[in-house]
């Protein structure tokens, strides 16, 4: 990754995005129809290759931007991706677009796995075995998208970290955010080659009851993403088109706008 976005869009913005857009960008990220069974993961040893499944299930694709959102706002984050692939040639990144929810993995698993007796009663214990194993998959490849890709937008909304007015820190009730959102911040950064090249003479360096529910509150600090809004986008989209890119090379304009021409590794020139 090389920039995270904090991004905050007025309600309805995107709304306009055509279904026929959304659908566009879906084929574009080749999502699967079928998976494997789960039989077909067991080695000779009858143990599961993790690393198999986790290809399977949680394959790594090519990606320009990781958009990490709450499970409530997907409707939302498809559109945002639909825009960036409309207006910029740009693919975005959605996990539930492409791997699906991985629960429907655990629940295999759990069926074949932790049933007692064969039985509709599940081992809790086993079940707990099961969730760490799924849920670590899933914590693994999600780290690895985010460092392969070249952005993370952050999709900040209501759902994401809900408001409360005495609270100073932001906060999030959702784990899987807070891992993005923790992982975007202590991962690598890495500037991509197209801005380490020479031209013209110019070396640029970029390098259940209320009662009961269970809710968890994680810090989640947003403070090194960098705050975007649709002003932001709209101008994106003008400058772009005077210069005419396509593809991950129209990033180029959207970290001038926001890093400025000067950055600490050294001067963006667009052409």
């Amino acid at each position: 990754m090389f920039v995270g976005y904090n991004l905050l869009l007025a309600e309805d913005s995107i709304n306009n995005i055509k279904d026929q857009s959304i659908d566009l960008w879906r084929n574009k990220l080749k999502q699967k129809e079928f998976r494997k069974k789960l039989k077909e993961f067991i080695n000779p040893n009858n143990h599961i290759d993790a690393k198999e499944l986790q290809n399977e299930w949680f394959e790594e694709i090519d990606a320009d931007i990781f958009i990490s959102h709450s499970h409530k706002d997907k409707q939302e984050a498809e559109k945002l991706a639909a825009w960036l692939y409309d207006k910029f040639g740009i693919i975005a990144f959605i996990d539930s677009c492409v791997w699906g929810y991985a629960d429907e993995l655990l629940k295999e698993i759990d069926y074949n796995y932790c049933r007692i007796n064969n039985s509709d009663t599940y081992s809790y214990e086993l079940r707990n075995q099961s969730t760490s194993h799924v849920h670590m998959m899933l914590a693994a490849a999600l780290t690895q998208m985010i460092d392969k890709t070249e952005c993370t937008f952050f999709l900040n909304t209501p759902n994401a970290l809900p408001y409360k007015e005495q609270l100073i820190d932001n906060k999030t009730y959702s784990p899987w955010l807070y891992h993005e959102i923790r992982t975007t911040k202590s991962i690598r950064r890495n500037p991509p080659k197209r801005l380490l090249t020479v031209k013209k003479g110019y070396e640029q360096k970029y390098s259940v009851s209320e009662r009961n529910q269970l809710i968890v509150e994680y810090d989640a600090d947003i403070s090194h993403l960098i705050k975007i809004d649709d002003d932001i986008l709209q101008k994106w989209e003008w400058k772009n088109k005077d210069y005419c890119y396509t593809g991950i090379s129209t990033l180029n304009i959207l970290y001038n706008l926001t890093l400025g021409s000067e950055t600490q590794y050294g001067t963006i020139f667009i052409k």
